[in-house]
């Protein structure tokens, strides 16, 4: 005679598999859908979603609360891993957005070859309205890189509470190195560069062609290239230093130092402090 243990069997996990416009596995609370040849969906987790509409399309979830999209054009794929995240790789052709964290979001949208990658917990990711766009937001404490509006632009976002903005045009590349609570803008214009490597600071190279703004020292640095073509404004240096290179072409503005104010304006201007 046998005896029971007393302990119920554990439930399967959720599971959805689908490929070419068939459900292969549905098990629980995950759905998914794959429609066109060479596509592919598969949700694994409580109330998780997948769905592949295109040719040679994929989305992917592992984790609970979690969606993946790939639709509206050819060759995009989605991926999450993670708990209440989504990625969507939509509008374009070899469009690419991945999670790796909680409550995190990747967008590849409106364009061709666009990637968009969040990486940690609470970090959102958005590349397109264009080709080749690229953002990474890494860390956690709610990153934001957004690369749109143009081809090619790269936004970068590392540690905490920081945002990383680049497009309005072609070639822009907004930086944010580690540190927290700091912001890089390179906009509006063509190849701006704009760098933050730091605490509580920003750079905004922007409303022009090949600005370069860099700020590398913490507390409330602000660093403005604007308003012009090929201006420059530099930090090095901490507490609350002001560089600002604009309203004309050429201008210059560096800081080596703390608590220093530089600014250059007009045209083929240069001012150093000390």
């Amino acid at each position: 005679m046998g005896f029971g243990t007393g302990v119920a069997p554990a439930a399967p996990d959720s599971l959805c598999v689908a490929a070419e416009g068939r459900v292969q596995v549905q098990r629980g609370t995950a759905t998914c859908s794959a429609t066109g040849p060479g596509s592919f969906a598969r949700a694994r987790g409580e109330h998780s979603a997948a769905v592949a509409r295109g040719r040679d399309t994929r989305a992917v979830v592992t984790g609970d609360g979690s969606a993946a999209t790939a639709t509206g054009g050819r060759g995009n794929r989605a991926s999450v891993v993670g708990d209440r995240s989504e990625a969507a790789a939509v509008r374009g052709r070899l469009n690419r957005a991945v999670v790796r964290g909680d409550d995190s979001r990747a967008t590849a949208r409106d364009g061709d070859h666009n990637r968009a990658r969040a990486v940690g917990d609470a970090t959102f990711a958005v590349a397109g309205d264009g080709h080749r766009n690229r953002a990474v937001a890494a860390g956690g404490g709610i990153h934001r890189a957004e690369a749109t509006g143009g081809n090619r632009n790269v936004a970068l976002a590392e540690g905490r509470n920081s945002t990383a903005l680049a497009g309005d045009g072609n070639r822009n590349r907004a930086t944010v190195g580690g540190g927290f609570d700091n912001y890089a803008s390179a906009r509006s214009g063509h190849r701006n560069l704009a760098t933050v490597d730091g605490n509580r600071s920003g750079a905004f190279a922007e409303r022009g062609h090949r600005n370069v703004a860099s700020v590398v020292g913490r507390n409330l640095n602000n660093a403005f290239a604007r308003d012009g073509n090929r201006n420059t404004a530099q930090i090095f240096g901490n507490d609350g230093n002001w560089a600002e290179a604009g309203d004309g072409h050429r201008n210059t503005a560096i800081i080596r130092g703390d608590g220093l104010r530089a600014v250059a304006t007009g045209d083929r201007v240069t001012v150093e402090v000390p």
